[in-house]
């Protein structure tokens, strides 16, 4: 096996480890935010606690932080409750009851791996920053919807992800 190959396969398994490290720390965020089930919002928010993966460095150089992007989904929540005509409401109102049992992974965040997937080229290895370009495509859902009410334009940050995924850019 030359060199590169070696270096090839320790990237590749570099790249599960850290996309394994990702979904238990978004299923501890899951858990802690009492959803049901593990969902690309709280990928987002795991990513942006920790800046060792590329998806993590890429969206904290964005200026997305943790707290940020939990502010941003506590907005969508109270906006969407409220489209809904649950009136005033505290913080407090909107924890659940604490789950008992781990989240499942939602089909949305299935749906974002597989698209970061196939940008990754099919290979089922890929990076947390492929992740990122696959929880930002959808133009409806939640993350939309955040960004949207945040004012900050999803859009462009998903270009710069995805030019920086075809630069290679990526670990």
């Amino acid at each position: 096996m030359s060199g590169h190959q070696g270096r090839s396969l320790q990237d590749r398994q570099n790249q599960g480890r850290d996309l394994r490290a990702l979904v238990e720390a978004a299923n501890d965020v899951a858990a802690r935010r009492a959803a049901s089930a593990l969902e690309p919002e709280h990928l987002l928010i795991a990513m942006t606690s920790d800046n060792r993966s590329r998806g993590g460095e890429f969206l904290i150089e964005a200026g997305l932080t943790a707290e940020k992007v939990e502010q941003m989904l506590d907005a969508e929540r109270a906006r969407s409750l409220g489209a809904a005509g649950v009136g005033t409401f505290s913080a407090t109102d909107l924890i659940a009851t604490p789950r008992r049992t781990r989240p499942k992974i939602a089909r949305t965040s299935r749906e974002a791996f597989d698209r970061g997937f196939r940008i990754g080229g099919h290979d089922r290895q890929t990076s947390t920053l492929n992740l990122v370009v696959g929880i930002l495509m959808p133009d409806l859902g939640t993350v939309a919807r955040m960004f949207e009410i945040a004012g900050l334009d999803r859009h462009q940050l998903l270009g710069r992800a995805t030019a920086e995924v075809a630069k290679g850019k990526h670990r």
